[in-house]
């Protein structure tokens, strides 16, 4: 199948078929059904979501004669030929190629001709706003009084360009950019009904390079086939869209948050060896840090403000463990400042190098960086001949006594404490423990709640290497646990640290507020008022 034939055979050929537009196609079936035809409609959005395909599929709803609810047939000759763009009463213009004064006059002299057949004569101008002023004046009087049997409908990518007085008539609806999710699904079912074999993540990398264009992305998804000989992997899709490999991003990530700057020259090379442009891959870079900030602050939005897949998102959530919000903002004011000087740059490849080589030089958050060991402590230098130089000790060698055992058992009450503890380790673990509570300690295993608002974290604590980390914890402060687990709470309020912090601080509130008001002076001062209040009634 050739480059451009999927989007022309996928067009949208009714309201359902329309992806992301909900809002529109119910407004314009309410006036159908309710009698208020509009004359003049304009169709506004960014390119590829749908604008001319809605005037269309309307066109059809009030030309088709066997349309059930206004739901036209797809079958009958004035669907067909609409489709064809070749009825005699629905007449498509082009706004680009038609923009004189002398293509509008033809126009309205054809507005005053009833219509062959029906009720109803429509003309679709398609980017509208090229129409020259002189065009918009000839045009302006048609609009002022149009005909019974005319209806207009106009669609743009640029609204602002249109006078006032032309937006003024003219019924507005504006098509949204369609969500990254929404594309891949209707990708997917492309490549089923066409037999082609295309990888998740590959259909993501589309729908996404699409940037909410359902025409774009029904493109490149006709091109990625015209030039691989298999199926489509996520690969090869970057190759040929010529676009940053996710996997790529995200070992960069990794590298900026461990500073492995010998990963990162690796990586600089890879980018250059593939051709992409810095100038692109910088602004992949600031999108990639506001996702890790965002994903730090908040996993519960992604749906709302995140535009990624369930994988990345997993990517995401592992590398923002490895970096506290300070050490996000800041790579982010780095690339920043990096993207302003390659835009300016005579030799861009160079620039990004030296922005990569700045973040990976970037100074970490001290108790962030001892408590996660990013890196390994750095070897004392001649640590050998040292030793053997130095004398022989006489005193005794003080070694750390063993902690003292404590019954599992007691860590149910004593759990509070023990993540007070943690916070002096490893402040973002405890942070996490913080929503938790023992639930059960049986047979060396403990288990462990999570409160149901941080469900999120279920996944992360119940790691192989979390729950490593919590056990030595727990070895070091006298609790002897073989092995643990984390289960999502029931109840709605937990026992957690964080619950038992703010019910005795709502309750010292409640004391010092009960106190204040059972004073002396409180009284008085309430008797003063109130004696106040009933002298002003008097002078009054």
């Amino acid at each position: 199948m050739s480059y451009q034939v999927i989007a022309r055979k996928y067009r949208s050929q009714s309201f359902d078929e329309l992806i992301g537009q909900d809002h529109v196609t119910q407004a314009l079936l309410n006036a159908l059904r309710n009698g208020r035809m509009p004359q003049a409609l304009l169709f506004t959005g960014t390119r590829g979501v749908g604008k001319t395909s809605t005037a269309r599929i309307f066109a059809k709803s009030i030309r088709c004669q066997n349309a059930k609810d206004f739901i036209p047939c797809n079958q009958c000759d004035d669907c067909l030929e609409i489709n064809r763009g070749s009825h005699v009463d629905v007449m498509e213009i082009d706004g680009a190629s038609n923009n004189g004064v002398d293509a509008i006059r033809e126009l309205r002299e054809s507005v005053s001709y009833m219509p062959s057949r029906g009720k109803y004569k429509i003309f679709i101008i398609d980017e509208v706003h090229m129409l020259s002023n002189s065009a918009f004046n000839a045009l302006l009087k048609t609009l002022e009084e149009p005909p019974a049997h005319v209806i207009f409908m106009f669609a743009t990518t640029e609204p602002q360009k249109i006078p006032a007085t032309i937006l003024s008539r003219c019924q507005r609806y504006d098509l949204k950019r369609v969500n990254t999710q929404a594309i891949a699904d209707l990708l997917e079912n492309i490549c089923k009904k066409e037999s082609i074999k295309c990888d998740d993540d590959a259909l993501w990398a589309i729908a996404k390079h699409a940037n909410g264009s359902v025409r774009d992305a029904q493109s490149a998804l006709d091109l990625c086939i015209s030039y691989s000989d298999s199926s489509l992997t996520e690969t090869n899709v970057s190759e040929i869209l010529g676009i940053t490999d996710r996997h790529l991003r995200i070992s960069i990530l990794r590298a900026l948050a461990s500073r492995d700057k010998g990963h990162l020259l690796k990586a600089i090379e890879k980018i250059s060896s593939a051709a992409i442009d810095p100038k692109v891959y910088i602004q992949n870079l600031l999108e990639d840090l506001r996702n890790l900030i965002i994903v730090k602050m908040d996993p519960n939005e992604r749906h709302a403000i995140l535009d990624l897949s369930e994988s990345e998102f997993q990517d995401f959530i592992e590398v923002s463990s490895l970096l506290s919000e300070e050490e996000i903002h800041l790579l982010f004011d780095m690339a920043l400042k990096g993207a302003s000087d390659i835009q300016k740059a005579f030799e861009p490849r160079i620039v990004l190098e030296m922005v990569f080589m700045r973040m990976a030089a970037a100074p970490r958050i001290q108790f962030f960086y001892e408590n996660h060991e990013l890196k390994s402590p750095p070897p004392v230098a001649n640590a050998t001949k040292t030793e053997k130089k130095s004398p022989k000790s006489t005193e005794p060698v003080k070694t750390k006594a063993p902690p003292k055992q404590h019954d599992i058992q007691s860590l149910v009450n004593k759990w509070q404490d023990f993540v007070g503890n943690v916070a002096n380790k490893n402040p973002l673990l405890a942070t996490k423990l913080r929503h938790s509570a023992v639930k059960k300690t049986e047979n060396q295993l403990v288990t462990l709640a999570l409160d149901k608002d941080h469900g999120f974290m279920l996944e992360e604590l119940n790691s192989k290497d979390s729950r490593r980390e919590i056990q030595g914890l727990l070895a070091a402060e006298g609790y002897p646990v073989e092995n643990l687990k984390f289960v999502l709470a029931k109840e709605e309020a937990i026992q957690s640290p964080e619950r038992i912090e703010k019910t005795a601080k709502e309750k010292a509130e409640k004391e010092i507020r009960q106190k204040i008001e059972n004073s002396d002076i409180f009284k008085k001062t309430q008797e003063v008022f109130k004696t106040s209040k009933y002298q002003l009634k008097e002078l009054k």
